[in-house]
């Protein structure tokens, strides 16, 4: 039981031994390295980061974005690079095209159509009382006229 406790303890600390073991010749160098493998989504694992993914394709994409840091490529160049390869299901933030508006503008329309239904339930729901209140209104005077004839 100790032995799984330990090791539990363990895990965040070997994510971490990988990048230990990477040479960076600067310290931007090895903070653009983090910041780009936190910001890359593995295309294996189910929304995860290649920073926190153990899938080899993760590792090969970690070793492949290491060597375009070392070769001193901009973050534009390395994203650019991986979305031609990959697409930008990569990225996390996928930039708005024509291709990707579904992505972006379906969220709203379902919201606003869910608002619309929302809205049109909850009237009809006030209106239903109404009209039965009206119905008894009716059949009170009814009753009243009637009676006094």
């Amino acid at each position: 039981m100790l032995r799984y406790f330990v090791l539990i303890f363990m895990l965040p600390t070997l994510a971490f031994a990988t990048t230990a073991s990477l040479q960076f010749s600067s310290e931007s160098d090895r903070l653009h390295y983090q910041h780009l493998i936190n910001e890359l989504r593995c295309l294996v694992c189910q929304n995860q980061a290649i920073a926190d993914s153990n899938a080899p394709l993760a590792e090969d994409l970690r070793r492949e974005v290491y060597d375009h840091v070392i070769h001193g490529h901009t973050e534009a160049d390395i994203k650019q690079y991986l979305t031609k390869r990959y697409g930008d299901f990569i990225l996390y933030n996928p930039p708005i095209k024509t291709i990707t508006y579904p992505l972006w503008l379906i969220p709203v329309l379902l919201l606003a159509i869910g608002a619309v239904i929302f809205m049109l339930l909850s009237r009809r729901g006030t209106q239903a009382p109404k009209l039965q209140l009206a119905a008894e209104q009716q059949r009170r005077l009814r009753d009243l006229i009637e009676s006094d004839d």
